[in-house]
């Protein structure tokens, strides 16, 4: 029996998220169920998982983790500016290198925790491009109305973020739906940082990301998108720099920089309903720009099979998720009935939340880049396991 056991990486300012996976591919290259596995039956079962404040003692979590076992190990990178993961060596370190500006500092974790990783283990460091999934765009899709000069000499374009969530979101949902064989799939990955994309038959066409994550719906502490014309105002009025300006726009708005109270959605809404008038203005605004973005996506799709939820205030909120799919019922989308019951613990599996009524199925899936990431490291590796 072949063992692939893959560690998983997913390095941001807000902390390190390491995970331990195994798969074993034996005769029938059974399934493993209970504690651990992969709901959606992927094979992949969490065998430890390590959170971290920063990369400090990675390298050696790493090396106490390499047994001789160890297959790869597999990081979560942004702008790599490849279609698919890679075993990285010079040539790509000096790519990711290269992309790093594009989303600091998010982009320089990723770096220190794969350095650091490569110098505590011989075997292969793979990464994983979170912005694949959205790389074959079409141009009308990826392209700014920009002077060409950028396009052609800065290789500005639309990208796409979350691309391992939304690929695992699109097509779990889509299992979900069963007999209804949705085409036209709007995914939704609302959490610390937010956006949706288009899936038609499991190829993205469109997305809100723009060429940074800051673009597309508000987030918790990000604006989502904003005029240009405000940003060049607010500059010469306060004289700040665009790295002053950077920071405003990724982590002292959205939800937390509007309310003046937190990011959390949870407190939000327990302060909307004792009364706090930012605080429900904040949450207004976030609907309202979900829910916007929701019929964006479905316009590039000509209509709407599927909505699917994710991310950690889409898995975790019923009320927010309410709140988006009241406001939808122009594109077909019904009362949700598959929502937990309050009190009673039970917690937001992956399944689809509208009754056969409804001409489009809305569902929640839990999102699980470790599993994407180890599946496509075992995949680009291909035999190369221990035993």
């Amino acid at each position: 029996m072949r063992v692939t056991r893959v560690l998983t990486v997913d390095a941001a300012p807000s902390g390190v998220k390491a995970r331990l996976l195994a798969r074993t591919a034996g005769p029938d290259d059974a399934r493993p169920t209970g504690h651990g596995a992969d709901p959606s039956g992927s094979g992949w079962r969490l065998v430890a998982a390590w959170d971290r404040p920063d990369t400090t003692a990675l390298g050696r979590l790493v090396a106490g983790v390499d047994d001789g076992r160890l297959t790869a190990v597999a990081h979560r990178v942004a702008y790599g500016g490849h279609h698919r993961a890679v075993v990285v060596d010079e040539r790509v370190l000096g790519r990711l290198r290269a992309s790093a500006a594009l989303s600091p500092p998010t982009a320089d974790t990723a770096l220190a925790a794969l350095e650091e990783c490569s110098a505590a283990t011989d075997v292969p460091q793979v990464a994983c491009d979170d912005t694949a999934f959205g790389s074959d765009l079409p141009p009308a899709a990826a392209t700014f109305a920009v002077p060409r000069e950028w396009v052609t000499q800065l290789g500005v374009r639309r990208v796409g973020s979350h691309g391992l969530t939304h690929r695992r979101a699109d097509r779990i949902g889509r299992a979900l739906a069963g007999e209804r064989r949705p085409r036209r799939v709007v995914t939704a990955h609302i959490g610390a940082s937010t956006s949706l994309m288009a899936v038609l038959n499991g190829t993205c066409v469109d997305t809100t990301t723009g060429f940074t994550p800051l673009d597309g719906p508000v987030s918790l502490t990000g604006s989502g998108r904003v005029d240009p014309g405000l940003v060049l105002h607010v500059q010469e009025r306060l004289g700040w720099s665009p790295a002053r300006m950077r920071l405003a726009l990724a982590l002292e708005s959205g939800l937390a920089g509007l309310s003046g109270l937190t990011g959390d959605v949870r407190g939000l809404l327990a302060a909307e309903r004792a009364g706090d008038q930012w605080a429900g203005l904040a949450c207004d605004v976030f609907v309202h720009s979900l829910r916007a973005s929701v019929a964006a996506m479905a316009a590039a799709l000509d209509g709407l099979d599927l909505l699917v939820f994710t991310g950690g205030v889409g898995e975790g909120s019923p009320e927010i998720r309410q709140r988006v799919s009241a406001g939808l019922g122009f594109l077909g989308v019904g009362e949700l009935r598959g929502e937990p019951v309050p009190g009673t613990g039970e917690g937001p599996e992956d399944r689809v939340l509208t009754g056969p009524d409804s001409a489009v199925a809305v569902a929640v899936v839990h999102a699980r880049d470790d599993v994407e990431m180890a599946e496509t490291t075992r995949s680009l590796l291909g035999g190369r396991v221990a035993v």
